[in-house]
């Protein structure tokens, strides 16, 4: 790893003692520009040390969250089914083909629904939503208070399936909620703690946060060190480890309920490529991937699965209810 010594103060613990800065490249889509992070001696996480001035020529439209994706609405509502309820045929076989995140979100709701501590009706608000992907999943399954919050969507608008989608900050907005998530959004987000504040001050009672993160007390870190794709230069300010957002969900009012580490293949398959050069540009399509190297993705998906069993993988999903 390529790293110094530094003094910057942790923002999450607020130790000063023995932290250790990396020079980090920008590998999602190959600009050049090097950043500073360090990493606290006492509580693990790894953050930026300065914010860019224009943090939106980061977030273009190629960028992930803001690219709809090119599989057909029909197909989308027949994956969503599958995930959610799992039946449907069809939708297996296009949740083999792409593979969704979405079953730490999708447990939760089913749960959840089972016992009666939510509905169809029940409002959700998605912060940092993009293009609102996640939530149209849920209008497909049959979630109809459905809301997405995002600074760097173009504008505010409500699709056709009626979910809406803000261009603000979730501290900007009014209302309550019975689910607020961020799926991995939370590390994008300079103001953690006035976040999730902001999380709780909107929660309806018996309501319940999930922040869904990559985290760098992970094996990946260890054995990929700066290239590890997840840490996403510059556009994750914050990577953290369990200790930190132990840390940080106490001082903003959250007990951490359950915590599923519910990592994946793609933190082998990035890094890998990242550590010969290669951005999000340079990858093929997922399908293309995946067929001309499933034996290699299949052994990458079973060496994730027994580091989620190990609490070592390189993504966790931690429940938040208030104190």
């Amino acid at each position: 790893m390529n790293k110094m010594g530094s003094v910057s103060q942790c923002r999450i613990c607020g130790n000063a003692e023995g932290n250790t800065t990396y020079d980090i490249s920008e590998t999602m889509f190959g600009t050049g520009d090097r950043f500073n992070y360090y990493k606290c001696s006492a509580c693990g996480c790894l953050q930026i040390e300065a914010v860019p001035d224009n943090m939106d020529r980061f977030y273009p439209p190629g960028y992930y969250s803001f690219k709809s994706s090119s599989v057909s609405e029909r197909a989308k509502r027949l994956q969503s089914r599958y995930q959610f309820y799992g039946r449907g045929l069809a939708g297996q076989i296009i949740s083999v083909v792409f593979p969704g995140g979405k079953g730490a979100i999708y447990n939760f709701l089913s749960h959840a629904l089972s016992k009666g501590e939510i509905t169809f009706d029940s409002g959700i608000l998605d912060v940092g939503s993009g293009d609102g992907s996640v939530l149209s999943s849920l209008a497909h399954i049959g979630f109809k208070n459905l809301t997405g919050v995002d600074p760097y969507i173009a504008k505010s608008c409500e699709c056709a399936n009626g979910v809406k989608l803000i261009k603000s900050t979730i501290q900007k907005i009014e209302g309550t909620y019975d689910f607020i998530m961020f799926n991995h959004s939370l590390e994008h987000i300079f103001e953690q703690r006035e976040s999730l504040e902001a999380a709780r001050a909107r929660l309806s009672p018996g309501g319940i946060c999930l922040v869904r993160i990559p985290l760098v007390s992970c094996y990946a870190w260890q054995k990929y060190g700066v290239h590890w794709c997840h840490i996403e230069a510059p556009r994750h300010f914050f990577l953290h480890s369990v200790d930190s957002m132990e840390i940080l969900c106490d001082k903003s009012g959250f007990q951490i309920e359950n915590t599923v580490w519910d990592s994946s293949e793609s933190q082998f398959i990035g890094s890998e490529r990242h550590m010969k050069g290669l951005g999000m540009l340079q990858f093929p399509s997922n399908i293309t991937y995946r067929l001309l190297h499933y034996g290699r993705v299949r052994e990458y998906r079973k060496q994730a699965a027994l580091l989620n069993s190990q609490r070592q993988g390189d993504q966790a999903a931690f429940f938040l209810r208030r104190k």
